[in-house]
């Protein structure tokens, strides 16, 4: 059996509930969980189903298979395991669920420079190498928990070998998962892949400027560009009526300047019956919400 321990740290509130859904709780199963929505959505290249010759033997295998040998399946078990430490009960408090707002309902959530440790037990070197590199960009790309979109849940490693706080090395990372398929240009990570899988898949990276305050600025960015598109926005960056989960992510990650936004962009699968923007105009929202945050 091979483990890697990460020494963890929260860096914003963290919306992380037990079973009944509001006593915040560190759960393994949501941590888990959260690392394969990224691993699929850095692994936009593979073809869902497996390749198959004329006679029938697997000659490429697809991203179902590979995550089932990752994570596990109906018929297998997942490859690693995942362990939760922490040496006191972390604190929780009251959170304003949006920030922005002068009168924003409230929820309990874990409060921010707070440590616990995560164990991840793999059953060989293989899986050990790829979740080293899955770990810490899940930290970075998306945190856990509720409104991890919007900055909250997001965790610092602080056993530093692990942590990427810039773009070269989050590159890096990516780079040891899915070689040559992501390329740094112009202060952004971009996808170079060919293939458009009709799930989301990571599309571009990028980190913006340092603020003290920047759950609030992440939530009033996103309301003002809502207040500008209306019904236009759902498709672009996420909405509440009709219920459509944003394809940009918006995490915070902790470097020297302070606490900087980073902006991970997925490939939106829309529904078309309900909006009918092209992807120019998708994109041309989702680049006003990028800027909003970043300047």
């Amino acid at each position: 059996m091979h483990s890697i321990t990460f020494t963890c740290e929260t860096i914003t509130p963290m919306f992380l509930s037990g079973a009944d859904g509001t006593t915040p709780e560190l759960r393994a199963p949501s941590i888990k969980g959260a690392m394969r929505f990224w691993w699929r959505a850095m692994n936009g290249h593979l073809g869902i189903e497996d390749e198959k010759d004329k006679d029938g033997k697997v000659v490429k295998k697809g991203l179902r298979t590979r995550e089932g040998e990752l994570f596990g399946a109906t018929d297998r078990k997942s490859s690693f395991s995942i362990q939760i430490v922490s040496t006191k009960p972390l604190e929780s408090q009251p959170q304003a669920v949006l920030p922005h707002k002068d009168r924003s309902f409230s929820k309990m959530a874990f409060k921010s420079h707070q440590s616990f440790q995560v164990i991840i037990r793999c059953k060989d070197q293989a899986t050990q190498q790829i979740l080293q590199h899955l770990f810490p960009l899940c930290c970075v790309l998306g945190g856990f928990g509720g409104r991890m979109r919007r900055g909250f849940g997001s965790i610092r490693i602080t056993n530093e070998k692990h942590y990427p706080a810039t773009l070269n090395a989050i590159c890096e990372h990516i780079e040891a998962l899915v070689p040559q398929k992501f390329q740094l240009r112009n202060n952004e990570i971009v996808y170079l892949a060919q293939q458009k899988p009709p799930y989301p898949y990571i599309e571009s990276i990028s980190i913006g400027r340092a603020d003290a305050q920047l759950t609030k600025k992440i939530g009033q960015a996103t309301h003002d560009v809502n207040s500008k598109r209306g019904r236009d926005y759902g498709v672009s960056v996420g909405s509440a009526n009709p219920r459509f989960a944003s394809p940009v992510y918006v995490s915070a990650i902790q470097t020297a300047k302070g606490i900087q936004p980073i902006i991970t962009v997925l490939h939106h699968v829309g529904n078309p019956k309900s909006y009918t923007l092209h992807t120019r105009q998708i994109n041309e929202i989702q680049q006003q919400l990028k800027q909003a945050i970043t300047e």
